[in-house]
């Protein structure tokens, strides 16, 4: 890679620990205070699954809302680096990443340390490999990185997915939702703060 590549990865990460902050909005964090407040595992399953699915919906709209308006808004403040596939793809990087984030959060309140441990092991090997794969033996520099992160990540994320599937109960909760929302906005603030 050259050092323009690395300018170009270091930028893009930056906007995705941004991303990844503001995404799930502290509803992963909702996940770890309230967790032990379930008695009733079913009820526990509905909470997780509302959860999920306020994560995910959350993170869609506003990664759809940004590749939409990405080409007018991302070049107002970064001019050197084109949205299209540099940002773009770190958007929905970024997206993908929250799932398997959640799930270890998940695994840590359940004091899961082996599948915790797994889980990270399996998402690095495979982001190496990846990478590896991209950017030496293809030669695709920082747009080969930004491309292993990706698919590395929707890896990660499909299993997290097909995972959470076993701990949640399909029924949306918005009570528990909103509950979850007010307890995690003041956290994204915070983590906010803490990155700025």
């Amino acid at each position: 890679m050259t050092t323009a590549d690395y300018g170009i990865v270091e930028v893009v990460r930056s906007i995705s620990s941004i991303l990844v902050i503001l995404y799930p909005l502290g509803l992963d964090s909702a996940l770890a205070r309230y967790y032990f407040d379930y008695k009733d595992v079913a009820k526990l399953k509905e909470y997780i699954f509302t959860i999920v699915l306020g994560i995910t919906v959350l993170g869609l709209l506003v990664t759809l809302l940004l590749d939409l308006s990405g080409n007018f808004f991302f070049p107002l403040w970064i001019k050197d680096i084109q949205f299209n596939p540099y940002i773009r793809l770190t958007l929905w990087t970024s997206f993908f990443f929250v799932l398997p984030a959640s799930f270890l959060i998940l695994l840590q309140v359940q004091e899961k340390s082996f599948k915790y441990i797994i889980l990270q092991l399996l998402q690095a090997i495979l982001l190496f490999g990846l990478i590896i794969y991209f950017v030496v033996y293809l030669k695709g520099g920082a747009y080969g990185q930004i491309k292993a992160r990706f698919f590395a990540t929707l890896s990660v994320a499909t299993l997290s997915l097909y995972l959470f599937s076993k701990y949640a109960k399909l029924s949306f909760q918005w009570k528990e939702y909103t509950s979850s929302l007010k307890y995690g906005l003041p956290i994204t603030i915070h983590s906010l703060s803490w990155w700025i």
